[in-house]
């Protein structure tokens, strides 16, 4: 081996002068021979996502005894939509969407794995959507509403072709109402008036053609209301006993004519102004703080936000303690000539 040598070196750096010294040792060959060092393997290219993105698109009162008249857009032509500016799309035969029962579109189907990916890696299970929470629906009765806090909903002016989505909505919580038909649209859906009265739903007559009675004499005004029962009668087997005057205006001789038929004449108490909002939150919120036991409510099946909204008011209530109740069932002693906005 040979001696180490020693060496030194300085520099200046401006006005600072470097030095330092280095021992080496002699460079001793080595001979040649494979190499230890393993080769370089290229590392496989980033698959692509296995899974999918998954996400969906988020979801986006006026005074007892008067009320609005039909929509001024609609002719009341049962061939057509009640109101166009809701008119659904083509063949939209679909039920409105009820909370507890997402769609279908809620599940997207299963990814398949990139063949690419590495055979040894192992994707993580897919999870299971959560099963939908149960709508609760209402005991059955019999009620009493001198201790329970009964409530009764009424819906005006249809049948309309929105109409068996609200009867759907109404069945699955077990819930019944009190529907004030107009004549001319029973007559064009008799088959809806039928499954009302199936279902334990309540029909009342609410004249033929939606007329102004105050505008009327008296035979114009019993040809109103005979007409509509003959045609709620013919279709479900049952004559009315309940008349709700059109706009809810009445005076002596409409209620005159109603005791002559053998009918009592039904109000409100609570009218959410469905009819002029057509927002299902603001509906739902007018109907939810005026609320109170006894009360009978207004509202119009001619309208999605109206029936939307009661996806929500009807829980909210049950949750509250109120239960669901006809107006016969509300009011024990209906009189004929009588009128009732209340228990």
């Amino acid at each position: 081996m040979g001696r180490p040598r020693i060496w030194c070196a300085a520099a200046i750096v401006g006005a600072v002068i470097l030095s330092g010294c280095a021992v080496t040792k002699p460079v001793v060959a080595t001979p040649a021979g494979p190499s230890t060092v393993p080769p370089v393997t290229a590392l496989p290219a980033s698959p692509a996502s296995a899974f999918p993105d998954t996400a969906g698109p988020t979801g986006t009162a006026g005074p007892t005894g008067t009320t609005a008249p039909l929509d001024p857009t609609s002719s009341l032509d049962p061939t057509s939509p009640l109101d166009p500016t809701d008119a659904a799309p083509p063949g939209d035969s679909s039920p409105l969407s009820v909370p507890g029962y997402p769609s279908t579109d809620a599940y997207p189907p299963s990814a398949t794995p990139d063949p690419s990916a590495s055979p040894t890696a192992t994707p993580s299970a897919t999870p299971k959507p959560t099963p939908p929470k149960p709508i609760p629906a209402q005991p059955k009765g019999p009620y009493n509403c001198a201790k329970q806090k009964c409530i009764a909903l009424t819906f005006d002016d249809g049948p309309s072709r929105y109409t068996p989505r609200l009867l759907d909505i109404l069945k699955q919580y077990n819930v019944h109402a009190t529907f004030f038909v107009v004549g001319r649209e029973a007559e064009a859906r008799p088959q809806t008036i039928a499954r009302m009265v199936k279902e334990g739903h309540v029909v009342g007559n609410h004249s033929y053609s939606h007329p102004e009675f105050w505008k009327l004499d008296a035979a114009s005004i019993k040809s109103q209301i005979t007409r509509t029962s003959a045609i709620i009668k013919k279709a479900s087997g049952k004559q009315p006993i309940l008349m709700r005057p059109p706009y809810g205006e009445s005076n002596p001789t409409v209620r005159s004519i109603e005791a002559q038929l053998g009918m009592a004449q039904v109000l409100w108490s609570v009218d959410p102004l469905d009819w002029k909002v057509k927002d299902e939150k603001t509906v739902a919120a007018n109907v939810l703080k005026a609320a109170k036991p006894g009360a009978i409510v207004l509202s119009h099946d001619l309208y999605p936000t109206t029936i939307r909204a009661y996806t929500e008011i009807i829980p909210k209530l049950q949750a509250e303690g109120y239960v669901f109740v006809t107006v016969p069932q509300l009011v024990k002693s209906l009189k004929s000539g009588t009128s009732y906005s209340q228990r």
